[in-house]
């Protein structure tokens, strides 16, 4: 995943998302335009095609855990990348 999609969204390379975006409604995503949460790296040009190669989609998530006995100083740090190739679209589908 490229470091600079850890801090902001980059045009054409990824869409970065915080934890309140999971509270907006699902009209906020999925579009390519305005205020869109998805504008920056829009679904309708990701490739589905099996050939050069389908794109990937990488997720980040970070977890901070501060403990209610304190038995961990400073709380607690949980970070998992994983990084998975779009499927590709079978011939004759919507949007293939």
């Amino acid at each position: 995943m490229p470091d600079q999609c850890l801090t902001t969204s980059v045009p054409g390379l990824c869409n970065r998302y915080e934890a309140a975006d999971l509270n907006l409604p699902t009209s906020s995503f999925g579009s390519c335009t305005g205020t869109s949460r998805d504008r920056y790296w829009c679904p309708a040009g990701r490739e589905r095609g099996r050939s050069p190669r389908p794109d990937y989609v990488g997720i980040y998530a970070q977890l901070q855990y501060s403990g209610i006995t304190r038995s961990i100083p400073g709380g607690l740090t949980l970070e998992r990348t994983a990084v998975y190739a779009i499927e590709p679209c079978a011939s004759g589908l919507p949007g293939c």
